[in-house]
């Protein structure tokens, strides 16, 4: 931000690969700036000739994670995992920030709360604290804020004698607070946790 600390900069020559999710409204805007190759700048110091970027489009095809049904069932017994794949903010009733999501934080994703416990049996998780400036023209400082770590994992177990019902789709979506600012992607069912076998036995 260089309000406080000498500037550090990124070395000429890196190359970066994202994928641009977009709403349905603004697709074909997107399309339109990203159709032929042009220079911007980003960052600051670009009076000084810092941060000028070359931005082109480069199709790929999507990675396939199929669906949250047939995820469910590589898993034993009635168990709903969700992964974070990005840091999450998360709020109770009261808007105090969360270190783990209640069953109704799922809403969003289909799952039904009465067919779950309302807290996580189990847990693999970090968190962190997330602050920032406000963009153009106020900047100002933003109040930091706890988030959990992306990789984090919690786990609930359905209620007793209730066959939970699993949402139709690829169990991907958003949940928590600032969504539109990257926070709160999440994955039901990830199959990553369905690979359990240590490298050792598969190299045998």
């Amino acid at each position: 931000m260089g309000r406080l600390y000498t500037q550090r900069v990124i070395e000429e020559g890196q190359s970066f690969l994202c994928t641009v999710e977009t709403p349905p409204d603004l697709s074909a805007a997107i399309d339109r700036l990203v159709s032929a190759l042009f220079t911007a700048g980003i960052g600051t110091g670009r009076s000084r000739g810092q941060g000028w970027v070359d931005v082109q489009r480069d199709v790929l095809k999507p990675q396939s994670w199929g669906a949250a049904k047939d995820r469910f069932g590589l898993f034993s017994g009635n168990v709903l995992a969700v992964t974070f794949l990005s840091d999450t903010i998360l709020q109770d009733v009261y808007l105090r920030d969360r270190t783990a999501p209640d069953i109704s934080h799922l809403i969003p994703l289909g799952i039904k709360p009465d067919e779950w416990e309302r807290e996580p049996c189990s847990a693999f998780a970090a968190r962190r604290t997330v602050f920032g400036f406000d963009g153009f023209p106020l900047q100002l400082p933003r109040q930091p804020r706890l988030a959990v770590s992306a990789g984090s994992v919690f786990l609930y177990k359905a209620k007793p004698d209730i066959t939970p019902s699993i949402p139709d789709g690829d169990g991907i979506g958003w949940i928590g607070e600032k969504n539109n600012e990257g926070y709160g992607k999440v994955i039901l069912w990830h199959s990553f946790h369905s690979h359990s076998e240590r490298k050792e036995d598969a190299d045998k």
